[in-house]
């Protein structure tokens, strides 16, 4: 210990380690920051390693005022910068102050400073590792049993985490399988006897993760590595990157000397139905230990203990092991044999054994009325009432059913953007799929696509497709998540051939009609020509790249909404750009669908918009497509030129119809020297005439609309405003009482001093 570095022994009673190092007079540089529940401390020990460590249960909600995040003792030890995120109780972090300020770090450039980053974490501090590791780019995890998500409309399976699963699930960052497209390598290490742990594994994307399977470990991996010692060593070498699956069974060979390890292979195997191996391994647990005292009693501090009889570890559960399927309650036998028809059980049946149909016909998976049932070469297919009480046709195939569509399955697609979960007013469970197409998707960009696009087929009367959402959100995108090489661009790939793939199973074809695509919201001030650039070539590449996944001739259309800027700074040339593309880049197809700015911001955050806000952005898209689609033209108002005569600036617009103002006139601004007041604004057909209260001087003048305003309002949205829109009006079908409007898109136009015509 250096002459600088504080006794932390003699301190740990009264202060917090980590603060003994950054008070005013300590050694090291670092921040405190209470954040409500969570609160987060930073100990800058070098910009070689910084691992961010997140609170489990156990941890969190401590009283005391020296409270220490996890792992401080060891991560200090390693000489490795610490930011410790804590939390005052079961919040798996779902709460917009901490994750607003995690956010503001990744803005500043906190992450990017170090040359090596790990997120660790246990349980629900292992969720939190994993989701949370997009915001630094290439991170190593360390993911000790965690949970992917607690969202019971993802995970209804999950019957533990009660007070887990009551907080906000439609905050961002809360569905980890959605949030692991710019991870280095994940190190997860769980029991794969603990069907629920597995489960949550096995919804993450595969690649790049490393699987540490801990067989007899339990829920509480960290607490027996603790026990055996093998705790530093492991987390070390994960950090590190340099450990190893076969390092990791060889360190753990230890804790078949542990009772609770023993004790829970006794439950794996009764819970197995294997009650008959129980005496066998208890005898050869006991014999080993025997044999190991002895040997300590000898001053043998390694010994060999006689092998156990052999025993076949039991092959771990599938997730389908924690879904109990519900148990088909058969009518009697009907008069007539035609149609078949299974009753739904009565809400409080009877405790009498149910009576059972002898008929030989299959027996669908549903608590709903079932009609004509019969086998398939695959399973089997039926007509049923088990979705929201409406009749349609399904097709039962292993574990998977799926309502009977067309052959023809659309693919929705998004890339970049935050993972806000939508609060979908429904689901379409047999409709839209993830790309596996064993679960629904979780409630992102993709699933609003293809609710939107199901309902207005519903809304139309028209017949229902299957639709297979795939989402790559990246928070804070920038220009080099596009490339086709990076792991972003990978995993979208992936998940449209595995898409095709699932769908060819199931005898369809897979066509992706549609990208929502969001690129440089982490580089909002990128020059406009750069930008624009960068949508056409990155946007271009993904699409063609996305169709031959797909195996289709025809790359889908490309959608966008323009960028609001932040709640207090709207001078994103990015914006500005995207405003532009469909004008500038004809070839690239795009669709510019909306602008952001109408639209409410999440409390707490920068730039996210909040749920509800972000969903209707996703069914103007929606609605922009299949208004391209069926042949028409969809575009928002926007600038085209603006001349003056006087004190009147007249400001044409682009628009498809005539504009009017939403409210009082709002949104305009002239940038010039000593720049005049606008007085009034009023509108003739598709032109806004200003009314000045002296002409605005020199050559380099500008008009704005919706763009370059400054400061927080209050208000809950964006500092760029704008009321002005088109003709168009639609009831929202995602919103239900909300109305659909086509906005004017944020522009900036130089002034042409010329006369009226």
């Amino acid at each position: 210990m250096s002459e600088q570095d504080p006794d932390f022994d003699d301190i740990h009673s009264r202060i917090s380690s980590w603060y003994a190092e950054i008070f005013p007079a300590g050694p090291r540089d670092g921040f405190y920051h209470k954040l409500g529940q969570h609160s987060a401390a930073f100990v800058d020990r070098g910009d070689h390693q910084l691992v961010v460590s997140f609170d489990n249960l156990s941890d969190a909600g401590y009283p005391g005022y020296d409270p220490e995040p996890w792992a401080t003792k060891f991560i200090r030890q390693n000489g490795w910068s610490h930011l410790g995120v804590m939390a005052q109780g079961p919040t798996w972090f779902r709460d917009a102050q901490i994750i607003g300020f995690l956010e503001l770090l990744r803005d500043q450039g906190f992450f990017s400073q170090f040359k090596r980053v790990a997120m660790v974490g246990t349980s629900m501090g292992a969720f939190a590792a994993l989701t949370f590791s997009s915001l630094a780019p290439g991170a190593t995890v360390v993911a000790m049993s965690p949970q992917s998500t607690l969202d019971r409309n993802l995970v209804g399976w999950e019957s533990r985490f009660q007070k887990g699963q009551a907080q906000d699930w439609s905050l961002p960052y809360s569905d980890a399988a959605d949030q692991l497209g710019r991870l280095g390598r994940a190190y997860v290490l769980y029991d794969p006897f603990l069907a629920a742990d597995l489960a949550h594994v096995e919804r993450l994307p595969q690649d790049n993760l490393v699987h540490l399977k801990g067989f007899g470990l339990g829920h509480k991996t960290a607490l027996l590595l603790r026990r055996m010692e093998r705790l530093k060593p492991v987390m070390a070498g994960a950090i590190n990157g340099t450990l190893t699956e076969a390092e990791f069974y060889s360190l753990i060979r230890a804790r078949k000397d542990l009772y609770v390890y023993r004790r829970a292979m006794e439950e794996h195997l009764a819970d197995r139905g294997r009650d008959s191996l129980i005496p066998q391994f208890r005898k050869a647990f006991q014999t080993r230990s025997r044999q190991k005292a002895a040997a300590e009693a000898q001053d043998n501090p390694d010994p060999e203990p006689a092998e156990a009889p052999p025993i076949a570890e039991p092959a771990a559960p599938q997730p389908e092991a924690i879904r109990p399927e519900v148990p088909v309650i058969s009518a009697p036998a009907a008069t007539e044999p035609d149609p078949i028809v299974y009753r739904a059980p009565e809400e409080n049946p009877p405790q009498a054994a149910p009576k059972v149909s002898q008929t030989d016909a299959p027996r669908p998976r549903t608590r709903g009325n079932v009609w004509m049932a019969r086998a398939t070469d695959h399973g089997m297919a039926y007509l049923s009432d088990q979705y929201a009480g409406r009749v349609m046709g399904y097709e039962q195939r292993g574990a998977v059913t799926l309502a009977q569509t067309p052959d023809l399955a659309l693919g929705a697609a998004s890339f970049g953007g935050t993972a806000v979960q939508r609060p979908l007013p429904e689901r379409f469970d047999y409709h839209l799929r993830r790309p596996a197409i064993a679960e629904p998707p979780a409630p992102h960009a993709a699933a609003a696509h293809g609710v939107a696009l199901l309902g207005q087929a519903d809304h139309a009367a028209r017949a229902l497709s299957t639709v297979i959402a795939m989402d790559q959100p990246i928070s804070g995108a920038v220009a080099r998540d596009a490339a086709m090489d990076a792991a972003p661009a990978r995993a979208l790939l992936a998940q449209v051939e595995q898409a095709a793939r699932a769908m060819e199973a199931w005898d369809k074809v897979l066509f992706v009609d549609r990208i929502a695509l969001s690129l440089l919201g982490g580089a909002p001030e990128t020059p406009f020509d750069d930008a624009v650039a960068h949508y056409a070539t990155a946007g271009e590449a993904l699409a063609r790249a996305v169709a031959q996944a797909a195996g289709q001739s025809t790359a889908p259309l490309l959608v966008v909404s323009q960028s609001a800027g932040t709640r207090d700074d709207g001078r994103s040339t990015v914006a500005l750009a995207e405003g532009m593309l469909d004008i500038l880049c004809p070839a690239l197809g795009a669709v510019v669908a909306t602008p952001k700015y109408p639209f409410a911001l999440m409390e707490g955050t920068a730039a996210t918009h909040a749920p509800e806000a972000q969903m209707l952005i996703d069914e103007l898209e929606a609605q922009a497509v299949a208004t391209i689609q069926s042949g028409a033209r969809w575009y928002c108002p926007s600038l085209r030129q603006a001349d003056l005569r006087g004190t009147t600036l007249r400001v044409a617009f682009n628009a498809l119809t005539d504009l009017e103002f939403e409210g009082a006139p709002a949104g305009f601004a002239i940038e010039a020297a000593n720049a005049p007041e606008i007085l009034s604004a009023r509108v003739e057909g598709k032109t806004v005439l200003l009314e000045l209260d002296a002409a605005p001087e020199g050559d380099d003048v500008h008009i704005t609309y919706a763009w370059g305003a400054q400061g927080d309002a209050g208000d809950g949205h964006a500092a760029n405003r704008g009321t002005l829109r088109d003709g168009y009006a639609a009831p929202s079908l995602l919103a239900p009482g909300q109305t659909l409007h086509r906005y004017a898109l944020s522009g900036r136009i130089r002034l042409m001093r010329t006369e009226f015509a």
